[in-house]
């Protein structure tokens, strides 16, 4: 079926015929609002840390004017979502570290399991579109036997395909750095899933903000009651704020994300001992002026930061 379809969207292409055109597709678009479903990491599944799975229902209008698949490739293509290809959906766990994926069904019903092996299993019928950011997992469970699936890629990103242990560690640090689409495959600039992902990402910060207050006052408090004081600092912000981001992680990324965060963590902060032990040197036994010891402690701190940084990298 592949082949075959392959070859009807080249002659569609050449001949426009029972395409809508780029132009015409925005008006086959439903106004739909996104059901949203985030995902754990499994261990082999990262999915992705920030962004939920993205899924429209009946989002495209698929008359008997035009090819469905045809309907659904202008569509994408007209919100700059290309590299389109017809086919159905993997049968075995997959997913993509380096770009986001939209899948649109032109055709046929299948069940199609996202998340990977721990995640949710939904029946994708004809004009549901669903938006996987990079990492999302996906595996087809069963199909109908016309099961037809387009499938595009934004502008921004490199295709690859994960799906064995061995590409897990990299995964990791190419998925957070893929950036978010400038336009939603099916409304374009205007649509809902860019805003979706924004929202999401502000509410994590909004959660971020209130848990971590909420740690701060709590040490701040048990502080006040130690003595000595000195000793009441090791409970100060710095530390309660890095405790409440640790479990904010691991509760909604995994232990294997937010053990690679505590890597950056510490080699964060034996930088910032090395830059202690070097300013109080520069001030104290060389005499030197306080902006300029602070300045060249701050390259101290710089290379021993990015230096660890990278260390740690490497062992992930």
């Amino acid at each position: 079926m592949p082949i075959l379809e392959d070859l009807k969207g080249y002659a569609e292409r050449a001949t426009g015929l029972r395409r809508p055109g780029k132009r015409n597709a925005a008006n086959l678009a439903r106004n739909r609002k996104p059901h949203t479903v985030r995902f754990k990491d499994d261990g082999l599944v990262p999915n992705h840390p920030r962004w939920p799975l993205i899924i429209y229902r009946g989002a495209v209008d698929l008359d008997e004017r035009h090819d469905p698949a045809a309907v659904i490739e202008d569509l994408f293509e007209a919100n700059r979502w290309g590299d389109s290809w017809r086919n159905g959906i993997y049968d075995y766990v997959h997913y993509h570290s380096r770009i986001h994926e939209v899948l649109g069904i032109a055709r046929g019903k299948g069940r199609v399991r996202f998340g990977g092996n721990k995640g949710r299993i939904f029946t994708m019928k004809a004009g549901d579109v669903a938006v996987l950011p990079a990492g999302t997992g996906h595996q087809c469970l069963s199909a109908d036997d016309d099961f037809l699936v387009v499938g595009a890629y934004p502008p921004a990103g490199v295709y690859d395909e994960c799906r064995t242990v061995e590409d897990y560690p990299r995964a990791l640090k190419t998925i957070p750095k893929v950036p978010r689409p400038r336009n939603d495959p099916i409304y374009g600039s205007g649509g809902t899933s860019g805003e979706t992902l924004e929202a999401t990402k502000m509410t994590e910060y909004v959660v971020r903000f209130l848990v971590g207050g909420a740690v701060v006052s709590a040490f701040a408090m048990l502080g006040d009651v130690l003595r000595p004081k000195s000793f009441a600092g090791l409970f100060g912000a710095a530390p309660s704020v890095a405790l409440a981001t640790l479990g904010i992680a691991i509760y909604q990324h995994g232990a294997a994300y937010a053990g690679s965060q505590s890597l950056s963590m510490m080699a964060g902060a034996i930088a910032l001992a090395v830059y202690s032990v070097v300013v109080c040197h520069l001030l104290v036994r060389a005499r030197m002026q306080a902006l300029p010891a602070t300045a060249l402690s701050l390259v101290v701190w710089l290379t021993a930061a990015f230096g660890l940084w990278s260390l740690a990298g490497a062992q992930t």
